[in-house]
């Protein structure tokens, strides 16, 4: 089952399924466009600090 974590002020959905009993857990997350979705699916594998979410906009190119 897929369960809902967040929604940004973009329209962004971060929702992830359940852990797995060895600690993983997948997430996506879908950012709504003009004609779709840009997404994006993580298996986090191990959890290091407190962080929530990390910000990595300047790492993406501008869209042409």
């Amino acid at each position: 089952m897929m369960y809902p974590y967040m929604t940004l002020n973009d329209d962004t959905e971060i929702t992830h399924l359940e852990m797995k009993p060895d600690g993983r857990v997948k997430v996506y997350i879908e950012t709504p466009v003009e004609n779709g979705f840009h997404n994006a699916t993580k298996i986090w594998i191990s959890i290091s600090g407190k962080a929530l979410l990390c910000n990595n906009a300047s790492q993406i190119p501008k869209k042409i």
